[in-house]
C-alpha cells in the first residue's frame, strides 16, 4: 500500500498488488519494494507539481451514436450473429441519436417504448427494450 499526500494536502492511498497469491516471503518483499518505488514516484510528482489524481479526471462524454458503434463492434452475442442488434440499433439511433449516452433518461426510454407501441406488437416492444438494456449493460 502506498500512502502520500496530494498537492491539496489530502491523504492519498494506492494499493500495490502482491505478485502471487501463495504469499511467499520473496513475493512480499517484491511487493514492498514496488510499493516504496511507487510512493517515491508519487511524492516526486507532487513536489514537482506534476501529479494529477486519476479519480478526479472526468471522462469525455460519449455520444449515443458512438456507444452504439462501439457496442456493435465489441459485443459477442450467444448466436454469433449481430443482425438482431444491428436492426434494432437503427431504431435506437432514430430516437436517441443526437443525445449523449449518459443523458438518456428513463423518461426518454419510456417515450421510445410508447412510440414503438403505436407501431408494433407488445412482444416486439419488449424485444426492443431488452436489446436496449443489453446496450446499456
Amino acid at each position: 500500500m502506498v500512502v502520500f499526500f496530494g498537492p491539496d494536502g489530502m491523504k492519498k492511498v494506492r494499493r500495490v498488488r502482491v505478485v502471487s497469491k501463495d504469499g511467499t516471503k520473496k513475493d512480499h518483499e517484491r511487493a514492498r519494494v514496488e510499493a516504496e518505488r511507487s510512493a517515491h514516484i508519487q511524492r516526486v510528482a507532487v513536489e514537482n507539481g506534476e501529479w494529477r489524481d486519476p479519480k478526479a479526471a472526468l471522462p469525455a462524454r460519449l455520444s449515443f451514436r458512438a456507444l452504439v458503434a462501439h457496442f456493435l463492434r465489441s459485443y459477442n452475442s450467444r448466436t454469433g450473429s449481430m443482425t438482431y442488434y444491428t436492426q434494432r440499433s437503427a431504431l435506437w439511433l432514430e430516437h436517441f441519436g443526437t443525445k449523449a449516452a449518459d443523458a438518456v433518461t428513463p423518461q426518454d426510454v419510456d417515450r421510445f417504448r410508447k412510440d414503438r407501441k403505436a407501431v408494433v406488437s407488445p412482444a416486439t416492444v419488449r424485444q426492443d427494450l431488452v436489446a436496449l438494456s443489453t446496450l446499456f449493460r
